[in-house]
């Protein structure tokens, strides 16, 4: 169960990550211009977004409880 659970908040985060990352390429905007505290937010949010979906896939538990 633990293993589930580790699996889905790390692939959740490399989710956020990607997006994040794809949207930024998409409008052609930097990093720097858009700043590595709304990159971090913005991550955090698309992995939890992620992780609710992971969570219902591999039924790791996090919503149940």
């Amino acid at each position: 169960m633990a293993i589930k659970q580790i699996v889905t908040i790390i692939g959740g985060l490399a989710v956020g990550a990607v997006i994040t990352l794809v949207i930024l390429v998409a409008f052609g905007i930097s990093l720097e211009s858009y700043g590595p505290v709304y990159t971090t937010v913005t991550v955090i949010l698309f992995g939890l977004a992620a992780m609710i979906g992971l969570d219902a896939l591999l039924k790791a538990g996090f919503l149940s409880k």
